[in-house]
């Protein structure tokens, strides 16, 4: 029932200890959650409040109580949260029954320190008859078998639920739609807080259409039923939200779900803040079939996503950021940021017993357009085909990285998940739009015992191919002061195909060699060649290279430098007057060209060995086929090094 009265304390004397003390809720509390003196109203939803008296109105100050019988008290509730600003206490009696911290229980789901929690029949709102309510919830628990266990219509306003907590097999937990004001954009509020939603078949919250969803200090484990055989597996997310413009998300635990985690479509800004989702996109049924492109947290077609200080464990792809074609960004641009974050294990076990990995972090854009990448200070360990694959094809596309202070590591390696080594681990750069740009700085990173990048051959890979229509693309690479520790491939290397430009300015980069134990096959030492290019139909490649970038590989056949040039490719060498012990190998067809920097340029005497060898360079530079050679005073192409004051 609906009562107007609270248990009597006579030790009391305040509102705010009389309607909140003896339900466990404490001052840090009230003001953490902006909880008001009192609440309006409170919902009795067990009837178990003892010595109901009518409460003086003046010590309980904008308390309006109003009474109604057990059976019609929420059908009235609608009517009664009617008014500009409502709290709504839903409770199973007195007691310490409020649990306003979830991530300290475990438990059923709706456990409390004041026993069995009182159950509730599903809860539905509509937003057009209040601007603003809250519901708190204490010592009870929403079931919905079918359908939702709080559902919101035309919410235009702020509602916020507090403490909600649902049965096991409840369907969804909270269903949100917003709508357009005189069509406008959307103005609904939704927030839910100290939520513990366990053992749910279909979503935990699903919403669309609101301009805010904020969910704090919550807990959503085992969401999807392992049970359900074939397609009917997909479509279960502890988060599935559609048009919501701002989203933010911190200190909540996402556990053991059936599909993604998180998924959001088309929404202006999306943070995770000191949280953690594990175990996502785990139910394969299919073998394979079960949704190929789910992970843990998917956003598509959000203008900025921001993670920090959270960890997103074991799924298909852990971060999944897509921008598709017709997507057109904010006067912005788009920007993704991960900061202080661990991102590991990215795979998942399929039905028939075999294992699917992909990315720890993949950003693939086909929108033009400006675009920012930060990835710095993170932890990625065991990503299977790679740890970030980082994708541009929009034409005219604008993109900047910057990749730094991050540890990307492959703690073992095994062949029994498919063919090759695995997990890889390498970082991947790949630009393909027409008329586009691409700037990358990959600085202070430490990559341990890495192999190949999303299928290029090595562990910071740059690949760059020519558009279908269009100008062509250019992609420059900064890559400084990283160490690469016993790389199961090449260290770093460049993919140039078509007419278009790359450059790679390398500097202080340290290499350290080793052996790797990969079972069942043994142990080899690594690395190899630590730098390769390969470059055809065409293009024109520039390798700037700082001191002692090209140490000597383990294997003391081959060269510490590979190049391959192909169809009209063009490579620019310039070492910046350094002395190299190792040797380097390049290998070209008729029509390509190796030049090399040189003090007095084409105009001086002898060739490019001489020049090679004028430096006091102990190591060979071998030229392999029918390429030509020459001398340059500076190479001229674009590349990284020209722009390196910009940033």
């Amino acid at each position: 029932m609906l009562v107007g009265c609270a248990q009597r304390l006579p030790a009391l004397q305040v509102a705010d200890e009389l309607c909140w003390s003896c339900l466990g809720v404490d001052a840090a509390q009230r003001q953490r959650f902006a909880l008001p003196p009192s609440p309006d109203m409170i919902v009795d939803a067990a009837g178990r409040w003892p010595g109901c008296e009518e409460v003086d109105e003046a010590r309980i100050g904008t308390w309006r109580p109003a009474t109604c019988s057990a059976s019609s008290g929420l059908a009235r509730l609608q009517e009664l949260v009617a008014g500009p600003e409502r709290v709504l206490l839903v409770t199973g009696g007195p007691g310490p029954s409020c649990e306003l911290d979830p991530q300290q229980e475990d438990g059923d789901p709706g456990a409390s320190s004041g026993g069995e929690p009182a159950t509730l029949p599903p809860l539905r709102l509509d937003g057009e008859h209040f601007a603003s309510l809250t519901v708190l919830f204490c010592g009870v628990a929403v079931a919905a078998e079918a359908g939702s266990a709080v559902t919101v219509d035309r919410l235009r306003g702020s509602l916020r639920l507090l403490g909600l907590r649902t049965t096991a097999r409840t369907a969804t937990a909270v269903a949100a739609r917003g709508e357009e004001v005189d069509g406008k954009a959307p103005v609904g509020e939704l927030v839910v807080a100290a939520a513990m939603l366990r053992g749910l078949d279909a979503s935990a919250v699903t919403a669309q259409g609101l301009s805010r969803l904020h969910l704090a200090d919550s807990v959503i484990t085992d969401v999807g039923d392992r049970r359900l055989q074939g397609p009917a597996v997909s479509g279960h997310r502890a988060l599935d939200l559609v048009e919501v413009v701002d989203v933010e998300i911190e200190r909540v635990r996402i556990e053991r779900v059936s599909d993604e985690a998180i998924r959001l479509q088309r929404a202006g800004r999306f943070v995770l803040r000191d949280s953690t989702v594990r175990d996502a996109s785990r139910y394969d049924l299919m073998h394979g079939m079960d949704g190929g492109e789910e992970g843990a947290v998917v956003m598509v077609d959000v203008d900025a996503v921001r993670i920090e200080r959270s960890e997103l464990v074991g799924g298909h792809r852990l971060l999944d950021v897509r921008h598709a074609e017709t997507f057109v960004p904010g006067d912005h641009g788009v920007r993704l940021e991960v900061v202080d974050s661990g991102l590991a294990d990215s795979w998942r076990v399929r039905g028939d017993g075999s294992v699917a990995g992909a990315h720890c972090l993949r950003w693939w854009s086909r929108a033009g357009g400006t675009a920012s990448v930060e990835l710095r200070g993170n932890r990625f360990r065991d990503c299977t085909i790679g740890s970030v694959l980082l994708a541009s094809e929009g034409e005219a596309s604008h993109v900047g990285a910057a990749i730094e202070d991050n540890e990307v590591v492959a703690s073992h390696h095994q062949q029994q998940w498919g063919a090759g080594n695995e997990p890889q681990g390498g970082l991947a750069l790949r630009q393909s739009g027409g008329g586009s740009e691409l700037f990358a700085e990959v600085l202070g990173n430490r990559f341990v015992e890495l192999g190949n990048a999303d299928g290029a051959v090595a562990n910071v890979a740059l690949t760059i191919e020519a558009p279908a229509a269009g100008p062509p693309a250019r992609a420059d690479l900064r890559i400084e002061r990283n160490r690469f520790e016993r790389p199961v491939s090449v260290g770093y290397g460049v993919l140039a195909e078509g007419p278009v430009s790359a450059g790679i300015a390398a500097r202080g980069n340290e290499l350290v060699r080793g052996t790797v134990d990969f079972p069942p096959t043994g142990v080899f030492d690594v690395p190899g060649s630590p730098v390769r290019i390969r470059a055809r139909s065409g293009a024109s490649v520039v390798l700037r290279l700082g001191a002692e970038e090209l140490a000597r590989p383990s294997y003391e056949q081959e060269p510490s430098l590979v190049a391959e040039l192909r169809q009209g490719a063009t490579l620019c060498l310039d070492s910046e007057e350094v002395v190299y012990e190792a040797d380097l190998r390049v290998a070209g067809d008729e029509g390509s060209l190796l030049e090399l920097a040189a003090a007095g340029g084409s105009s001086a005497a002898g060739g490019i060995q001489e020049a090679w060898q004028a430096r006091g360079n102990r190591g060979r530079l071998e030229v392999v086929g029918e390429l030509a050679t020459g001398r340059v005073e500076r190479c001229t192409a674009p590349s990284a090094g020209d722009r390196e004051g910009e940033r």
